[in-house]
Order: C-alpha cells, then sequence, then structure tokens
C-alpha cells in the first residue's frame, strides 16, 4: 500500500508539473487565467493556441 500511495504521488506530481509551467508563462507574459476549467481538455486546448505567446515559449 505504501508504494502505490508513493506512486500515485510521483504521478499526480508529474500531471501538474507541466500545467504549472503552462500557468507560469501564461502569468510572465500578463495573459489572465483560463475562462475554462482545464487547459489540458479541448475547450482550454482551444483558448491556449489563441493566446498570444512568443513563440519560443509555445
Amino acid at each position: 500500500m505504501r508504494r502505490l500511495v508513493a506512486r500515485r504521488y510521483q504521478v499526480v506530481r508529474h500531471r501538474t508539473s507541466p500545467k504549472n509551467e503552462v500557468h507560469a508563462i501564461l502569468h510572465a507574459h500578463l495573459i489572465p487565467k483560463c475562462p475554462h476549467a482545464d487547459l489540458v481538455k479541448k475547450r482550454g486546448g482551444n483558448w491556449l493556441t489563441r493566446q498570444p505567446v512568443p513563440a519560443d515559449a509555445r
């Protein structure tokens, strides 16, 4: 059980890290938060692709 809990913690952390990076990039370029619930879902992803972010940050 301890191994399962530790593994789940790792998986959640690895999933959260890229999302935090995206939020940091948007914040650095003064882009407000996504009006949709999640950036990785269809509506959030479509919103994200329309944001004016420099090519090196994409």
